[in-house]
Parts: structure tokens; sequence; C-alpha cells
């Protein structure tokens, strides 16, 4: 696929990024469907995270994932948090929505979901996750 004006565009900000298969997974996932969508990895070292979500923001990009050292500060730069972002206070994914950055936690889940396969309950938690079965 070559990259065109009609290109969605999904971003990685971390620092550093050099070493994410990121980019190899989303894109083989997005051409597996079809999509007209790139992912691309931007290194962004921390005194240009605002400058760069305001990037993400302008230039109407889908969406970014952010991680080290961005899942908290990045927090102060949105426009909305879903809620287990506010409560955990960091996001790892962002959608943009007519143009407004919108941030979400899903690491929360991915690790909770995890633990469940493990059979090690999540219990005296905040909120409690129903995965459609028992938790041992």
């Amino acid at each position: 696929m070559i990259p065109r004006a009609t290109t969605r565009v999904v971003a990685l900000l971390g620092w550093p990024v050099d070493q994410s298969w990121s980019p190899v997974m989303h894109n083989a996932a997005f051409a597996a469907a079809n999509l007209d969508w790139c992912y691309i990895a931007c290194p962004t070292p921390p005194d240009a995270l605002a400058a760069a979500l305001a990037g993400v923001r302008a230039m109407r990009f889908a969406g970014a994932n952010l991680t080290i050292p961005h899942k908290e500060a990045a927090c102060a730069h949105l426009d909305d948090l879903d809620a287990d972002a506010r409560a955990i206070g960091a996001v790892n994914c962002l959608v943009v929505r007519d143009a407004a950055l919108v941030g979400y936690n899903t690491d929360s889940i991915g690790v909770a979901a995890a633990l469940w396969a493990a059979g090690i309950g999540v219990r005296g938690t905040s909120s409690e996750i129903d995965f459609g079965g028992s938790v041992g």
C-alpha cells in the first residue's frame, strides 16, 4: 500500500521507539483488513510531547498509541479521558474525534484479562471486571 491523502494515520509516540514492532504488526493488520491506514513510529522526546499531540490533532490522525515515558504526562494535554484512564491517571491509546483528543487506558484490561486467564482473581480492586466467567 502506498500512502496517499486519504490514508488514515495512526502514530506511536514514545522515547525511544526504534525497537518497536508495533508498525510491523499494525500495518500487517491494516493490510489484511484491506484498510487504507498506516501506522508510524514517531520518536518523541519528553519535551516535545505537547507539540506532538498538537500535531496528531492538527493533522487529523485517526489516533495514537503512547508508550514510555508519555502515558501519564499526556493526560494533561487531552480533551477528555475515559473513566479507566481518569482513575488510573495514564493513557496508552488516543482517538481523534472531531479534532478532540480522547484518551483511553487499555493496559488495565489486558493485565486483568491475562490474570483471569491464568486463574488469578482480580478482587479487592476499585472496580470488578466481568469476563463472562468465574474468577478463582
